[in-house]
């Protein structure tokens, strides 16, 4: 199961496990399986984060296990070392935030930096210091006297104003935002402003919502209403009630937007143009695909997949994209429920055996799961064959934009990954207990 570049990468393997004959909640275990399909990594862990390198690669995992001092390893299956706290998070490259949690609930957190390859504490843990991976070259760090940025590459502190703003910062690249005053989860109504890599201070805070920069743009609001803003900070794009970011996986890029005004909604490429005029079409995107459905006021029905511009017109009596290999139809006054399933590719007409809610699994499979009795789930390939599988989930690759190469897969008594023909890659029993 190598990664797309042919690299080493640990893959998760999940293991379900019913609780006590008392009605205890059922609960997941991690392991992870190496390029070979095989089990490095035994199955007890109940979560896992992948750490990037610069390019954005995946380079180390760290594992968690309830209370206990987080594992980090390579993604061959080697420990390179546990971490000294329970609760760790990716720190930028070779490095990990690792940290103690003081009140959850209020974002309370004391928290240092360490690196993984020379095990060295380089920002140790101070009580209310907070840090942030703005990109995996730099950290923010926060203490209570003020901020400044950490050079990882070069060890060099960049002081700049105000205070990054967490829930924004992701993007593609420099300018970033910072807010007039330490955010948590209890703090209201902070502004919001603009600093670049130098720290110093493009915009002050006066914004109520601002988006990191994708494409060059940011999403901002400066009371109730949205419009965007480029890197020399002029506002364009037009105002509207509600901005709505498309996004593709892998990868999470933004590829347009989803606009609303009043009863009117359009549809802007990444670079602001009209794609969709604002009207009375609905407008429905696929859930992380980029394509997106228009549905007119005369009922015909067109794609839109982003970020390219054109319209293609669905088959008559479909009216659901699911993706750009997926289109379904709609059960009237059921909701999304679907009886039929429309192959692009074949451009050929699947039957369900019965009214079923479906979603498309990359361009690879869609799974629809009957709404009533207790018929199975149907799992369709692209070539419109009904499959052994119950269920179908997409496992992104470590590369970013590379695509999605292994499936994790039931069937029957067993579980496991497949790769995009549907061939097993490594298999596990689902019925399998742990005794520890």
């Amino acid at each position: 199961m190598p990664a797309s570049d042919g690299g080493a990468m640990l893959w998760p393997a999940a293991l379900s496990l019913a609780g006590d004959e008392g009605g205890g909640t059922d609960y997941t275990h991690y392991g992870f399986v190496d390029v070979n399909g095989k089990l490095v990594v035994p199955q007890r862990y109940d979560g896992y984060q992948y750490c990037p390198n610069r390019e954005g690669r995946a380079s180390f995992l760290i594992a968690s296990l309830g209370e206990q001092k987080d594992d980090i390893y390579d993604l061959t299956g080697k420990l390179l070392m546990q971490s000294p706290t329970p609760d760790t998070l990716c720190g930028g490259i070779d490095r990990v935030i690792i940290r103690h949690i003081i009140d959850a609930e209020a974002g309370k957190v004391d928290e240092g930096l360490l690196n993984v390859v020379t095990h060295k504490v380089e920002i140790p843990i101070v009580h209310n210091r907070h840090l942030t991976v703005v990109n995996p070259a730099t950290v923010n760090v926060s203490d209570p006297s003020g901020e400044y940025f950490d050079e990882l590459l070069n060890d060099a502190r960049v002081p700049h104003p105000g205070f990054l703003d967490e829930q924004a910062t992701l993007g593609d690249g420099w300018p970033l935002i910072v807010t007039d005053r330490r955010r948590d989860l209890t703090t209201k109504d902070v502004k919001l402003g603009i600093v670049d890599s130098m720290g110093k201070l493009l915009l002050k805070p006066s914004l109520t919502e601002a988006t990191g920069f994708y494409n060059g743009f940011s999403v901002i609001a400066d009371g109730d209403q949205y419009t965007f803003m480029n890197t020399s900070l002029k506002s364009l794009g037009g105002t509207w009630d509600e901005i709505e970011e498309v996004y593709t996986d892998p990868g999470r890029a933004v590829v347009g937007f989803l606009v609303t005004r009043g009863a009117d909604h359009g549809l802007l490429g990444v670079d602001l143009s009209t794609i969709i005029p604002p009207g009375s079409a609905a407008i429905s995107c696929a859930n992380d695909t980029g394509a997106c459905a228009v549905a007119e006021d005369d009922g015909a029905t067109s794609m839109v997949q982003l970020p390219a511009s054109e319209k293609k017109a669905l088959p008559q009596g479909f009216s659901r994209v699911l993706s750009p290999a997926f289109f379904a139809d709609e059960v009237p006054g059921e909701g999304e429920f679907s009886e039929r399933i429309y192959l692009t590719g074949s451009s050929s007409v699947v039957t369900l055996p019965a009214q079923s809610s479906c979603e498309a699994q990359a361009n690879t499979w869609v799974t629809c799961v009957p709404d009533v009795g207790m018929a199975a789930p149907v799992v369709i390939n692209a070539a419109g064959q009904v499959t052994p599988f119950a269920s179908v989930t997409v496992v992104a690759d470590p590369i970013p934009e590379a695509g999605y190469a292994y499936y994790w897969v039931t069937s029957g008594r067993i579980e496991g990954f497949v790769d995009s023909n549907g061939t097993w890659r490594y298999q596990q029993s689902r019925y399998t207990q742990l005794e520890d």
